[in-house]
């Protein structure tokens, strides 16, 4: 099996959550949508939730080695952008669902020739909130 780039195992990850998502309930609303600075990877529709979804993907081998848990690679400056980012996104397509932030996590391993997923989801593991003039913030 060819080795991919870093590019290709993150979209192969976000495909696999979409499929997972799905899966489990949620409708995609829209994909790698580029808002100010910031990419926010999925959106998706949970029930009242309008869900802004950040991808985080790690080879086994790097995770088991070197770099630790995906997710740990977003700190408060990257949290900060994409809080931004959902604010610019709700202002642009104005909802009556209630905006989430989640993170999944994807662990990526090749067994027997195929890739495998290893799929996380933290439900708000983003803390935001609405304050009283409408802003996604942190809190």
């Amino acid at each position: 099996m060819d080795k991919k780039s870093t590019r290709q195992l993150g979209a192969a990850a976000e495909t696999a959550v979409c499929r997972w998502l799905e899966k489990h309930g949620y409708r995609i609303v829209a994909q790698n949508v580029y808002v100010g600075r910031a990419e926010i990877d999925i959106i998706v529709e949970d029930g009242e939730y309008l869900v802004f979804v950040e991808v985080k993907s790690r080879a086994v081998a790097a995770y088991n080695e070197k770099y630790g848990r995906p997710s740990a690679s977003i700190g408060i400056r990257k949290q900060q952008l994409l809080l931004a980012a959902a604010n610019e996104y709700l202002r642009a397509n104005p909802t009556s669902l209630q905006p989430r932030m989640d993170i999944v996590e994807v662990l990526t391993e090749v067994r027997d020739g195929r890739e495998v997923y290893d799929i996380r989801h933290y439900t708000n593991a983003i803390h935001a909130k609405r304050r009283h003039n409408d802003d996604y913030t942190s809190g």
